[in-house]
């Protein structure tokens, strides 16, 4: 099993022309989101990471917000709807890819974004930190010759 958390981000367009005196205007829009496959972890335990994983992905300032808005167990198999879509109706603009989630013996949480496309592909790794940090982050390219 796997563990699939859904994620909301919204951005503050009151903040876009906010001078940083007094209080920041508030005008928020939802602007889509993110899914977690999460692996490595006992499943018996899943409301524990459900809560660290929480605490590592939610992030708020004046102008941006990210915070779980589901978070439910999956067959291995399982892809986010958005993911399954662009598999089978590919567009010619390539695949990006749900964050895959590994939960380390070390209880640390390691993130790989990857992205496969008709040009190339990218991969991003990085160790997840609390408030939405990434850290060791790394990225890595590779177009193919034509």
């Amino acid at each position: 099993m796997i563990l699939a958390i859904d994620t909301q981000y919204r951005e503050n367009y009151g903040a876009h022309d906010w001078d940083g005196e007094g209080e920041c205007p508030q005008y928020w829009k939802n602007k889509g989101g993110s899914t977690y496959l999460v692996s490595g972890f006992d499943v018996s335990n899943a409301s524990t990471v459900i809560d660290e994983l929480t605490n590592l992905i939610t992030q708020s300032n004046e102008y941006t917000q990210v915070f779980v808005i589901n978070a439910r167990l999956q067959k291995d198999t399982y892809c986010s709807e958005y993911e399954k879509w662009q598999k089978e109706e590919p567009m010619g603009d390539g695949v990006y890819y749900d964050t895959r989630v590994v939960r380390r013996e070390d209880g640390t949480y390691f993130a790989t974004k990857q992205y496969k496309g008709p040009r190339g592909q990218s991969i991003t790794t990085y160790t997840l930190a609390p408030n939405g940090k990434e850290e060791n982050r790394q990225y890595t390219e590779e177009l193919y010759e034509k």
